[in-house]
């Protein structure tokens, strides 16, 4: 609104300066302040669409953590040297052991200490190039009230990707089709 008021007083003036009614020191005034507006307003226009492209992206990244941490897949990310900075809550329906329990230590370490089938792993793993995975079956060590499960991991090398800069872990409880399979494995191989 103020950007066409200018705007129309600008061309009043124009059209009476050329009648030679109105000092050409006056148009400048008025040619100036037009400007001025104009630039602010595009700075305003500017900075309200970066304001919601922001509250966008934070609204966006809620919404993403809001659905993680309701997953009940454990997905995670760990640092280039194994560190892991990240697991959705998830760890601890699987596990028996806090999600807080293991963030900071060592993939590895931990991995070895609560699942066990992972002979190999660590070799393999120590193989995987940038964009590489891995997927293998293992066995939750039973705990307390935690009954033994099976899991399938999956291990995605991403320390090539800036935005993660890491590996990334996902988990699946696989119990219920593992246990199907060696039943079905039984009843075929057996009267």
């Amino acid at each position: 609104m103020l950007q066409a008021a200018v705007t129309i007083g600008l061309a009043a003036l124009v059209v009476v300066e050329v009648g030679g009614v109105v000092p050409t020191v006056t148009l400048a005034v008025w040619a100036c302040a037009w400007v001025a507006i104009l630039v602010i307003t595009r700075i305003r226009v500017f900075a309200l669409l970066r304001l919601v492209g922001q509250a966008s992206a934070t609204e966006n990244q809620l919404r993403l953590s809001a659905m993680l941490a309701g997953s009940s897949d454990v997905i995670g990310l760990a640092d280039p040297d194994g560190t892991i900075r990240y697991l959705t809550p998830s760890i601890a329906a699987l596990t028996g052991i806090d999600v807080h329990e293991w963030i900071g230590q060592r993939l590895d370490t931990m991995l070895a200490s609560h699942l066990t089938g992972l002979d190999d792993v660590v070799a393999r793993w120590a193989t995987l190039g940038p964009g590489q995975s891995m997927t293998w079956e293992a066995d939750v060590v039973e705990s307390g009230s935690n009954p033994a499960r099976t899991v399938q991991l999956t291990l995605v090398n991403q320390t090539d990707t800036p935005e993660v800069n890491g590996w990334v872990i996902t988990a699946h409880d696989v119990t219920d089709q593992s246990r199907l399979t060696a039943e079905l494995r039984h009843r075929s191989l057996h009267d």
